[in-house]
This record gives C-alpha cells, structure tokens and sequence, in this order.
C-alpha cells in the first residue's frame, strides 16, 4: 500500500523494463530521477513563502501500528 505522499503514474510495463535495460551504471535509479523531477516542479510551481512555510512545520511523529486484534483459539487449536 503506498505512503500519502507516494504518488503512483501508469508507466508501460516494457518501457520500465528498456529503461532499466538501458541505464548505465552511474545512472540514478528511475525513482530518484522522477522524485528530483517531482520536487523541481514543486520548486517551480510552489510560491517561496508556501515552501518555507511547509519546510518549518514540524514533522509529527508516525503513528504506532494498530495493534492486531486476535481471536480466542477453541480447545481444537490448542
């Protein structure tokens, strides 16, 4: 399941695999290109003052995970 801030694009499947065929070995993985693609349209599109602002947010902890429920076991499983 993707994070919330993922962000997920329909790619043909035999381009991503030419595209990992073909990249070199000094080449970025795919994903970090696309996320340093992603944050230079964010830096593009995102007025100054709102990348500041959200810069100096503070980050909230992660949630713990729920805990997962169990069900009593019948004398046939013990």
């Amino acid at each position: 399941m993707p994070n919330p801030g993922d962000i997920i694009i329909p790619f043909d499947p035999e381009k991503k695999a030419a595209v990992e065929q073909f990249s070199g070995s000094g080449d970025l993985p795919i994903v970090e290109e696309l996320t340093a693609a992603a944050n230079k349209i964010y830096q593009k599109r995102v007025p100054a003052a709102v990348q500041l602002f959200i810069e100096k947010r503070p980050v909230p902890p992660p949630k713990p995970p729920k805990p997962r429920k169990t069900t009593p076991k019948t004398e046939a499983e013990l």
